[in-house]
Formats: structure tokens, C-alpha cells, sequence
């Protein structure tokens, strides 16, 4: 068979146009498997990633993250991971604000001992924690001076009770206005207290207050407050007040140092929760509770109270009962899946 040359060059042509077609399949395959599994072209309308309509996020632009409950950790299922979480169950109890203090124990009566006439302390007739009667010899006083001699001075104990100090020594020279000795009543016992002036509106007579002394730490020995001074210390900015108290108590001894945990504010029915789990959300207090029907994290709106030690008084919006996270919620959102650890 022979061929001319027309049918040579037909035969070319036909085979350059076959090329052609199939690299146009290729090419239109290829770019098919890419739209299919790839991430979708700029402005396009794939809803991977959590994009919505046209391309915009529905969900926080942040490595992929959603605002939706659990959509951003799935399990080997597909389902929404729970969140671990504690919970703390609500009960009514005492609520108490403190207002730390420190102080001094002192004797409820107590008088400073003086001499009528200056001169040098010649001798003691008394120690502390002795003892003592109205009347009773304290102290003689040598007031003699170079080149003249006069008789020793008695000094009188001018009530009855007990030496609760001697500030001075043998052969110190003393005044009129030197305390010699200090006698106060050891049976009555106050502790001494200094109270900023900001919360000098929160005292009255009958306040009570848990204090311990340095000595006995782990004894609580209530007190409440007797006397408040009518004058403010203006150095300071401090006003003065004595507590009794309620039992004697054998440990409690004059000069001893003390801290106080004064009672400003008392609640015997209050709902309370550590004050980190209260969050703020466009200015209102909202706590998450746990939804025992869903297994899920419910915010709830709260009214915070007064706050001590960490706690916090919740005025409303908590009931005894209710479960309230307290440990987890630090990413969480409202509707999440939730599991209750320890």
C-alpha cells in the first residue's frame, strides 16, 4: 500500500491532535482530585476549617479553632471530647469576714508607780509577777545629792494586785514622772488592739474576735470588744480598742503578744465558692455549674457578696445543691462536654 504525501500529513495531524485532547484530560483530572481533598481557593465557597458562606470564619481565627462546644477535639469517632473538670457542690454554712490585728495582752486596770522625789533608786523590795497589797513597800529612794544627805524615800504600791513591770534598775537616777514599777489586776486580762481608721465604722461593743497567741498557735480563744476609744490616733491614723475574754484561761498572761481575727461581717446561711471561679463576662459575675443531665458546662449568672480567706459569699443566683466548677474552666465555653475528676 503506499501512502502520498496528503496522507502522510493527515495522519500527523490526527496524532498531534490526540496528544493534545489527552493532556487536556490529564490536566482537567488533576485539578479535579485537587479541589476534591486541598484547601479551597481564596473567595471560594468550601465550608473546610470551619468557614461559612462565601469563605468567612464562623469560629475564632486561631490555628483553626471554633466557637462551637467541642468541635475543634474529636475523637476517634468523631465525637466532641470532654473537658476534665472539678466541681465543688453547694451547701449553706457560716460565712465570716476578718479583719486581721495585732496586739499586746494587758491588765484591764493598771497603775504606773511613781516617786515624790527625784533621786537614785537605792533599792527594790519586789519582782515581777509578785504579788502586791495597797500600801505595800516598793522601792527606796536615795535623794541626796554631793554634800548633803537626806533620808531614803519610800515608795507605795498604790492598789492591789500584781508586778507587772520594773523598767528600771538598781542605781538608775530617777524623776518625779519615772515609772518604777507597773501593779495591775493579773485576773482580768485585756488584749490591746490598734484598728485602721477605714473601718472604724465596723466597730461596736460586743464584736467578737478569734485570737491566738504567739505562744499557743493552735489554740483559738475568743474574745470580743469592750472598750473603743472616743479619740483617734492622728500619727497613726488607728483608733484603740480592748477586748475581754469570754473564759479564763491559765495560758494568757500579761505581755504576751496576740493576733486577732476580728468579725466584721457574719452570714450563719451563706453559699459560698473559692473567688477564682467567678469570672466576669461583659461586666456581670458568671460562674460555669455543671449540668448533670447534659454532662455539660452551663454558665450562670451570680451576684458576688463580701469575700475572706479566698472565699467568696454568693448573694444569689447559687442554691444548695448545685454543682459549681471550680478547677478546668480556664478554656471552657458554655454547652461543653464535661468530665467530673477529683
Amino acid at each position: 500500500m503506499r501512502i502520498n504525501s496528503d496522507g502522510i500529513v493527515k495522519i500527523i495531524l490526527v496524532a498531534i491532535i490526540a496528544i493534545l485532547a489527552l493532556g487536556i484530560i490529564v490536566s482537567l483530572s488533576i485539578k479535579n482530585n485537587t479541589a476534591s481533598f486541598g484547601p479551597p481557593a481564596m473567595g471560594g465557597s468550601g465550608a473546610l476549617n470551619g468557614s461559612g458562606p462565601g469563605g468567612k470564619s464562623m469560629g475564632r481565627q486561631n490555628g483553626g479553632m471554633s466557637d462551637f462546644p467541642g468541635e475543634n477535639s474529636k475523637n476517634e469517632n468523631g465525637e466532641s471530647k470532654k473537658v476534665n473538670v472539678q466541681v465543688e457542690t453547694m451547701k449553706t454554712g457560716i460565712f465570716i469576714q476578718y479583719l486581721k490585728l495585732y496586739g499586746d495582752i494587758v491588765s484591764a486596770q493598771s497603775v504606773s508607780v511613781t516617786s515624790d522625789v527625784a533621786g537614785e533608786l537605792n533599792e527594790l523590795y519586789v519582782k515581777p509577777g509578785q504579788k502586791v497589797t495597797k500600801g505595800q513597800l516598793i522601792a527606796h529612794i536615795d535623794p541626796s545629792v554631793p554634800g548633803k544627805n537626806y533620808s531614803l524615800h519610800s515608795v507605795h504600791s498604790p492598789i492591789t494586785g500584781s508586778i507587772i513591770d520594773l523598767p528600771v534598775d538598781l542605781g538608775n537616777t530617777i524623776t518625779t514622772s519615772t515609772a518604777i514599777a507597773s501593779v495591775g489586776d493579773l485576773t482580768n486580762l485585756r488584749l490591746r488592739l490598734k484598728v485602721p481608721e477605714k473601718y472604724i465604722a465596723s466597730l461596736y461593743l460586743g464584736q467578737k474576735a478569734d485570737v491566738i497567741l504567739e505562744a499557743y498557735p493552735d489554740t483559738i480563744i475568743p474574745a470580743r470588744i469592750v472598750e473603743i476609744s472616743p479619740v483617734l490616733n492622728t500619727s497613726t491614723r488607728t483608733i484603740g480598742i480592748e477586748m475581754e475574754f469570754v473564759q479564763s484561761n491559765p495560758d494568757i498572761k500579761a505581755g504576751m503578744y496576740a493576733s486577732a481575727s476580728l468579725h466584721l461581717y457574719e452570714n450563719s446561711n451563706a453559699i459560698t465558692i473559692p473567688a477564682e471561679a467567678v469570672q466576669d463576662k461583659k461586666g456581670e459575675a458568671f460562674v460555669f455549674i455543671f449540668d448533670e443531665t447534659k454532662e455539660t458546662a452551663a454558665e450562670r449568672i451570680v451576684e458576688p457578696g463580701k469575700s475572706s480567706d479566698g472565699r467568696l459569699e454568693i448573694r444569689s443566683g447559687l442554691a444548695a445543691g448545685d454543682k459549681v466548677i471550680t478547677g478546668g474552666f480556664s478554656t471552657l465555653k458554655n454547652g461543653d462536654a464535661v468530665n467530673i475528676v477529683e
